[in-house]
């Protein structure tokens, strides 16, 4: 059978189209309900789907609902040029087909993707690592609630553990939002339920909360040596022009030139770490000093210019190699409790499946794709295949 993919937009008959390809094929073989299966998303149209495959099979059958009569007949009509059958053969054998679904409805396989996927997984419970008697826990809510008050229960036990949401509470607070941390970790284990964490959440498992201080540390120091190195060519070139009682006014574009640009790096601001236009305008020119300058304080600035330049050309240099990797030390520090959290919230979800015996629905698609991934024809193929 070639594959066929139906595309349309809502309300235009696509379930009717796929029900009428179910009838046809039971039309065809009686028997070839037990080897058809349906995926829907929801409840709601699996069960629509079944109802409509079984009312219409009846109504071929036995002719007495009048609501699917006009639908009836053109499937009849369809089904009649399709399969080229008589109005005879086609009622005979859907009345074998009802009576077929209706007395083996276990193999009446018209179900949602989370139900099959459980039905799959029941079968292969010792591949996939899970307890023979395992319950599924449908309901993410439940799952997230209990697992964040085991996590919050250890506050105070566990010294690592406390000293990582306690650092998790300062950056929220840090960014001005609320020291309330329930709701964001809550937000955390919604994430780490979704197919798309699958990967990251292998790299998070490998750290444990001691990883993370020792990194965070290793981080700060980073960050410090940049900082104090970036900073350098600034605090020199403030203290060589106080020292010459030069003020920020007897320079050149006082308000945007060379002396505000080494002021911020002085005081380790290293958002616009490139001088601007007025700095490169000033060295093409020659002009340092303002025309508020007097002539002592401009005899002293022009003196100094050849020390200014080497600590400007200095400052750039080290701009251009370390701004890009303090940015970087920043943003990982800024990062790095978040992601020690939801590693804890990870192993303390594991903690609480393992010891309620339950697996999560999320988990299943991540196990079959284990084992579809890791061979090259893979036997759950073989086993689905016997029947569908």
């Amino acid at each position: 059978m070639s594959l066929v993919v139906y595309k349309s937009s809502a309300g235009s008959g696509k379930t009717f189209t796929l029900v009428k390809e179910y009838i046809k094929l039971v039309i065809d073989n009686p028997d070839n309900y037990k080897h058809i299966l349906a995926i829907t998303f929801t409840n709601k149209a699996a069960n629509e789907m079944k109802s409509r495959i079984l009312a219409y099979l009846s109504e071929m059958a036995y002719g007495n609902n009048k609501q699917h009569e006009k639908m009836t007949a053109l499937l009849e009509s369809e089904i009649h040029d399709d399969l080229n059958l008589n109005s005879t053969i086609i009622k005979e054998r859907a009345k074998q087909a009802a009576g077929n679904i209706l007395h083996g409805y276990s193999n009446f396989a018209v179900s949602t993707i989370d139900k099959f996927v459980l039905l799959l997984v029941r079968s292969f419970t010792r591949e996939l690592g899970l307890p023979v008697n395992f319950d599924v826990e449908l309901d993410e809510n439940t799952l997230i609630r209990k697992s964040i008050e085991l996590l919050l229960g250890k506050v105070g036990l566990d010294q690592n553990l406390t000293h990582t949401l306690v650092q998790f509470v300062e950056s929220k607070i840090e960014d001005e939002k609320s020291w309330d941390i329930e709701k964001e970790l809550k937000a955390f284990a919604k994430i780490l339920l979704r197919e798309s964490s699958v990967d990251a959440i292998e790299q998070i498992k490998k750290l444990d909360t001691s990883d993370y201080i020792k990194i965070s540390k290793q981080l700060s120091g980073l960050i410090k040596t940049h900082e104090e190195t970036l900073s350098k060519p600034g605090i020199r070139a403030i203290d060589l022009l106080q020292l010459n009682n030069i003020t920020q006014g007897d320079t050149a574009n006082s308000n945007g030139g060379f002396y505000l640009y080494f002021k911020r790096l002085a005081e380790k601001n290293f958002e616009k770490p490139m001088p601007n236009s007025n700095v490169e305008r000033i060295l093409e020119s020659g002009n340092w000093a303002s025309k508020k300058c007097n002539t002592e304080r401009k005899t002293a600035l022009e003196r100094i210019i050849p020390q200014l330049t080497e600590f400007l050309d200095t400052a750039i240099v080290q701009a251009k190699k370390l701004v890009p990797e303090l940015n970087l030390f920043r943003l990982i520090q800024q990062n790095i409790y978040p992601t020690a959290v939801f590693g804890e919230i990870e192993k303390v979800m594991e903690e609480f499946r393992e010891n309620e015996n339950i697996v999560h629905i999320s988990e299943f698609n991540k196990r079959i794709a284990s084992i579809v991934n890791s061979e090259p024809i893979p036997f759950i193929y073989e086993r689905i295949g016997e029947k569908y």
